[in-house]
């Protein structure tokens, strides 16, 4: 629940997890994450992926034109496909139109 959830101010702590090549793993922190485990020692808050531009648009472009053979990427706008998701997943009597 979010009552267990603390925070930073009004960032909500989070803790990742890296534990060799494949396992990465991330939770809500706890009491026992103060002070964080990391070389800076504080709570880090690292810029946030933007479709327009960050890291690039390259690799934007690059994710969007994979093949990714019978998998399918859900946030293409090839038939509308993202549009349509946003609709259909908002509940009733949000006043959001997708395609605005």
């Amino acid at each position: 629940p979010r009552s267990q959830v603390r925070f930073d101010g009004s960032h909500p702590k989070a803790v990742y997890h890296k534990d060799g090549p494949s396992t990465h793993f991330f939770r809500l922190a706890n009491g026992n994450d103060e002070p964080p485990e990391n070389h800076y020692g504080n709570w880090r808050y690292p810029p946030i992926v933007d479709w327009n531009g960050f890291p690039s648009t390259e690799l934007r472009d690059k994710l969007m034109n994979a093949d990714f053979g019978a998998a399918t990427i859900k946030v293409t706008d090839k038939d509308d496909r993202f549009r349509n998701l946003l609709n259909n997943a908002k509940p009733a009597g949000i006043p959001f139109d997708p395609w605005a």
